[in-house]
């Protein structure tokens, strides 16, 4: 079976390994010690460990993390990758290295995401070359490299694996297909709850559209009864990672605010940036979750396959309604990327979008801020048009070696195009500290045992804070500082606090209240606090005495 695999896929998936290779330059030589610059990567490698952590320890305790101390469910504060983290055990377990089964995995899922879209076109079109230059656009888009470090948002290879199980599930009705479907569907909700979402949209789309346009009859009993059944399954095998979300929502208020999904969605002015040559004119945004670059050769493709499609075939019925469902699929996506307010630019007042149902009326929704992230469901459906456009095209064609000819110099142009992405491409890397050259505060650390303890300066940056996480699965005692998709208010008023008044005998006074152990200062960190508070003017604070230094890292004892 693996045989027969590897000689019918065996060079495709080489192929893109080394397309993975060359798009993530030089991270193949650097896989154990080197990560992407930015605060993310800190956290999803972190994130990765604490489950790996408690999968060993105690699983029933995986989301009371040891970050954000006191609070409880603080894994819930953004994706949990508890899925994710089942694949990353055994290299953690081999490697003892975290940041190093990151790398691999972020490999493994370029792969992944050029590959099942290469077999969701090789079974609409049964054309191989056609196939290869989906996976290529699909599986390397720029949307990859933007959202390079977010780990919840590399696995874009479920949307041609869920499609692909769709078309079967309406054609065939056979059980195991319902099976798949349910299985698959669990396996994303232990992977990405924010692509779980997406792709409940893209499904429901995809079943109304089908029996409505497709087939024009609506489904029997029989297939409506397995699938609630399928659906119930879900709900019951998810509701253990999902159930901790709720509490935290009914608990503190989750939701995001219609300022905050603006903020971080695009407009219609993004979308016209589709290359960074436009994005020099138009302008940039103020996150890069607004930046929709899809690349001139893609945007080309996708109107020529459009117009192709609809005026050659708008009598052919079998063919232009598979059309019309994908577009659906796009053009929902695409309204729905916007967020509460469909917007031409900013400060534009707008008008209201759908999302604002699914907002007001699923829960789980109102917890999305980056809408954006609709846009790879775009790229997706665009690709299925292109892929269906490029066969009928390429049946034209008598050579099998001009067809080819022309597949590659596509397939060229596309990842030429997707190579020169400012300011994502080239990956800007930082080296990583790991095994021997962790500073040897945590690895003293890992000797004190159920501590709980504190990291100054707290005024050096979100990266820094995502540092003391990532050190933090070196010694695993439990931190007040925290750095995550969410932030308790109470924890924001105690950071101020600090950087206001610390160490005050108030401050000190609440830190011991919360059952803070130790502090530590990291002197070689320039900030304003360092520049502020020396271990001169610590030394009179009694109840606060040095009991280790490390060079710069200088640690305190409350008592």
């Amino acid at each position: 079976m693996i045989k027969s695999f590897l000689k019918r896929d065996g060079l495709v998936i080489l192929l893109f390994f080394l397309l993975t290779v060359i798009i993530t330059y030089p991270l193949i030589w650097h896989l154990s010690n080197w990560t992407q610059e930015g605060a993310d990567s800190y956290f999803i490698t972190w994130n990765l460990a604490w489950d790996v952590h408690m999968f060993q320890k105690n699983p029933l305790a995986i989301f009371n993390a040891n970050i954000f101390y006191p609070h409880a469910n603080t894994l819930a504060y953004s994706e949990n990758l508890i899925g994710t983290a089942l694949l990353a055990w055994p290299l953690i377990a081999a490697t003892n290295n975290a940041m190093l089964a990151n790398n691999i995995l972020i490999f493994l899922f370029f792969i992944a995401g050029g590959y099942f879209m290469y077999r969701l076109g090789l079974y609409l079109t049964k054309n191989t070359a056609v196939s290869v230059l989906l996976g290529i656009m699909f599986g390397f888009n720029p949307y990859k490299i933007i959202h390079f470090s977010q780990m919840h948002l590399q696995i874009i290879f479920f949307f041609p694996l869920v499609l692909l199980i769709l078309h079967n599930l309406v054609k065939k009705q056979k059980n195991r297909h319902f099976v798949g479907f349910t299985l698959v569907y669990i396996l994303l909700g232990y992977m990405s709850a924010h692509y779980f979402f997406m792709t409940l949209i893209v499904t429901a789309i995809f079943l109304i559209t089908y029996f409505a346009v497709v087939r024009r009859a609506w489904p029997g009993k029989k297939f409506l009864i397995e699938l609630a059944i399928s659906v119930i399954a879900i709900i019951v095998a998810i509701l253990p990672v999902f159930y901790p979300y709720l509490q935290i929502s009914n608990e503190v208020g989750y939701a995001r605010s219609y300022g905050m999904v603006n903020y971080f969605s695009p407009t219609l002015v993004d979308y016209f940036a589709f290359s960074p040559l436009l994005r020099d004119w138009i302008g940039y945004p103020q996150t890069i979750e607004k930046i929709m670059y899809f690349g001139f050769t893609f945007v080309f493709l996708s109107i020529f396959s459009v117009i192709f499609m609809f005026r050659k075939f708008r009598h052919d019925s079998n063919k232009i309604n598979w059309v019309f469902v994908y577009l659906m699929i796009g053009l929902v996506c695409f309204l729905l990327s916007f967020g509460v307010l469909i917007r031409l630019a900013e400060g534009d007042k707008g008008i209201v979008g759908p999302f604002l149902i699914l907002y007001k009326l699923i829960p789980g929704f109102d917890s999305l801020r980056a809408l954006g992230r609709f846009s790879i469901v775009m790229v997706f459906s665009s690709c299925l048009i292109i892929g269906l456009a490029l066969n009928e095209w390429f049946k034209k064609i008598k050579s099998k070696k001009t067809v080819w000819g022309i597949a590659i110099l596509i397939g060229t142009l596309i990842f030429a195009e997707y190579l020169w992405i400012p300011p994502f491409q080239p990956v800007y890397y930082e080296e990583v500290k790991v095994a021997a050259t962790v500073p040897e505060v945590y690895r003293w650390l890992a000797d004190q045992s159920e501590r709980v303890i504190i990291e100054f300066p707290l005024d050096a940056g979100i990266e820094r804070t995502a540092e003391y996480l990532y050190f933090s699965t070196f010694h695993w005692n439990k931190l007040v500082n925290g750095y995550s998709g969410f932030f308790p208010q109470d924890y924001l008023k105690l950071e101020d606090d600090l950087l206001k008044d610390f160490p005050s005998s108030n401050t000190v006074k609440e830190l011991k209240g919360m059952g803070v152990n130790y502090v530590i200062i990291h002197q070689g960190i320039d900030s304003a606090f360092t520049r502020r508070i020396t271990p001169e003017s610590l030394s009179s604070y009694q109840e606060m005495p040095l009991v280790q230094r490390f060079d710069d890292d200088y640690v305190y004892e409350l008592i």
